[in-house]
């Protein structure tokens, strides 16, 4: 017997180090201070803003890109890959906040890096990953095996992913007294040159 099936491939990557990520929470703490308003639609009782084009926040996209670069290779186009970081976000979350049930649609690929959790990064608030295809024969007929709804990611530190954005996801509550903190982002892909950041098969 041969198998084909349709494929979401979601990319799990570890980042430059805990450092790395201790210097760009507290920028994500600076970034508040001076802009507290939240200007994010997914974010409950937390801090959503935009942080593509400031500078102390270029080097979380020269390493998405990094990253993006390998992640893409799964899918073996056979023509070269322009990639471009098209937003950039950071989520503040403190006990209590969650993120709401939304899409990226308008965008190719999304994703988030974390920054701080909780040392048991479950109860900072999981990310949930929804099957496109849970309304299938195995989502209606095995209800109770929950790889066929969802998949969860815990926000462990100096971690990230990548996912297709029209895929619907959401964010547990944060049941932790450590703010959670993420980056989260958008990446458009094209055969054409849109940036100058080129990937090659």
């Amino acid at each position: 017997m041969r198998y084909e099936t349709f494929s979401e491939h979601i990319g799990i990557f570890d980042g430059p180090g805990e450092n790395f990520c201790k210097e760009m929470s507290a920028w994500a703490y600076e970034w508040q201070i001076q802009s507290p308003v939240s200007n994010g639609a997914s974010n409950k009782d937390g801090w959503q803003k935009d942080c593509l084009g400031i500078k102390e926040f270029q080097p979380i996209v020269d390493m998405l890109l990094n990253k993006f670069a390998e992640y893409v290779k799964v899918y073996e186009f056979n023509f070269p890959v322009y990639a471009l970081v098209t937003k950039l976000f950071v989520n503040i979350n403190p006990a209590g906040a969650s993120n709401y049930m939304h899409h990226h649609l308008g965008s190719d690929w999304s994703g988030a890096f974390y920054l701080q959790s909780d040392p048991d990064p479950v109860k900072s608030g999981n990310l949930h990953v929804l099957n496109p295809n849970r309304n299938s024969f195995l989502t209606t007929n095995y209800s109770t095996d929950s790889r066929y709804h969802s998949l969860a990611f815990s926000p462990v530190v100096n971690s990230g992913l990548f996912f297709a954005s029209h895929l619907v996801h959401y964010v547990d509550l944060n049941r932790s007294n450590t703010d959670r903190i993420s980056v989260a982002y958008h990446i458009d892909s094209s055969h054409h040159e849109i940036s100058d950041f080129k990937i090659d098969f």
